[in-house]
């Protein structure tokens, strides 16, 4: 199949590009091509995320104006549907761990989606669990709540309800440091080690002076080796703040 090229009255002066030729073009600013590159740099971002793959992206229908009210028209704010399926595709993606600024580029309803997300029993186990783990990213009173909830939901059984715990534990420990550092060693007689582990890792993630302490004495007692290793990873880190 041959290979088209898109142009527009001010594009490249041949028919076939490199992509690097193409982008370059792009980025010079003409009012033509700022569709174009808005749509690379998504797909670049696409990419990197892991959500599509390279060969997944065969054409790029554009539709451009070429009058001056192209340039001044505002972006389109994604309805609350659309911005939840964007957020459970990434939820979904091969990469785990996201910066805040990936989720925040979804929409401003991200916080509560992810609330609903991770609350949501239909949801694939491991949707729910990166979505409490994104919660990390946004230590509001909502977030808090839900997360304080998790860890004493009845309705989690199973070992996916015990990775949601450990996660929500974990999310816990990075959003609020000190300020949940009681709620946190309270789970560390759990009978289920990587529960116990969890919290370990959570009170590291706290950044507390305070978990340090409850980390030092908590190792003398602890029996399983497992939580032991986590223990001591945790206070290394608290040492070297």
């Amino acid at each position: 199949m041959a290979t088209r090229c898109f142009r527009t009255r001010e594009g490249p002066s041949s028919a076939m590009q490199s992509p690097a030729a193409v982008f370059g073009w792009l980025r010079s600013g003409t009012r033509y091509s700022e569709g174009l590159l808005k749509i690379f740099q998504l797909i670049r971002v696409l990419r990197t995320s892991g959500i599509i793959a390279s060969a997944a992206i065969v054409a790029v229908p554009v539709v451009l104006s070429s009058g001056p009210a192209a340039a001044e028209r505002p972006s389109k704010i994604r309805s609350p549907v659309e911005q939840r399926e964007s957020l459970v595709t990434l939820l979904s993606a091969y990469e785990r761990d996201f910066s805040r600024s990936v989720y925040d580029s979804i929409g401003p309803d991200v916080p509560q989606l992810l609330i609903d997300i991770a609350g949501r029993p239909g949801e694939m186990p491991k949707v729910r669990t990166r979505a409490v783990g994104a919660l990390a990213n946004y230590p509001n009173e909502n977030t808090r709540r839900f997360l304080l909830g998790l860890l004493n939901a009845r309705d989690l059984p199973g070992s996916a309800g015990m990775l949601i715990r450990a996660q929500a534990i974990r999310s816990l420990g990075f959003a609020f440091g000190d300020e949940e550092v009681d709620a946190i060693a309270e789970r560390r007689s759990d009978p289920d080690p990587q529960v116990r582990a969890a919290v370990a890792y959570g009170l590291g993630d706290s950044r507390s002076k305070k978990a340090r302490l409850i980390l030092e004495t908590w190792l003398v007692h602890e029996d399983s080796l497992a939580v032991k290793h986590a223990i001591d990873r945790s206070l290394k880190r608290l040492r070297g703040f």
